[in-house]
C-alpha cells in the first residue's frame, strides 16, 4: 500500500489530530503500509491501553515504551494469549476441524 493510502487509514482508525503524527510515522514504517497489519497493531494498541478514545485518541505512553509486535503473527499470537482458557481450546478445536466441515 502507497504510504499515503496507509495514512488514509490510520487517519480513519485514529482521527486526524498533530499529537498522532509521530505514532502514525511509527506504525506505517513498523507495518510496512500492510493495511491489515496496520489495523491489527492499532488495536492491539487499543487492547492494551497504550491508546484511549475518549472523545478524542490519546497515546498514554511515549513512543520508546510501546511494545509493538515485529510482525502480524506477533500481533495475533498477542491476541490469543489474552483470550480466556475455555476461548483458546475453542479456537484450537476450530483450528483443527477448519472452515469447510459440515456441521452433523
Amino acid at each position: 500500500m502507497s504510504g499515503r493510502k496507509s495514512l488514509m487509514t490510520l487517519e480513519s482508525m485514529l482521527i486526524s489530530q498533530p499529537i498522532l503524527q509521530p505514532l502514525k510515522r511509527l506504525i506505517i514504517e513498523r507495518t510496512g503500509g500492510n493495511p491489515f497489519f496496520i489495523e491489527e497493531m492499532v488495536r492491539a494498541l487499543f487492547d492494551e491501553g497504550a491508546l484511549v478514545r475518549n472523545g478524542t485518541v490519546k497515546v498514554t505512553r511515549s513512543l520508546s515504551q510501546l511494545r509493538l509486535p515485529p510482525t502480524v503473527q506477533g500481533i495475533l499470537a498477542a491476541r490469543i494469549d489474552r483470550l480466556s482458557p475455555t476461548q483458546k481450546e475453542l479456537l484450537q478445536t476450530m483450528s483443527v476441524i477448519g472452515r469447510n466441515r459440515r456441521a452433523p
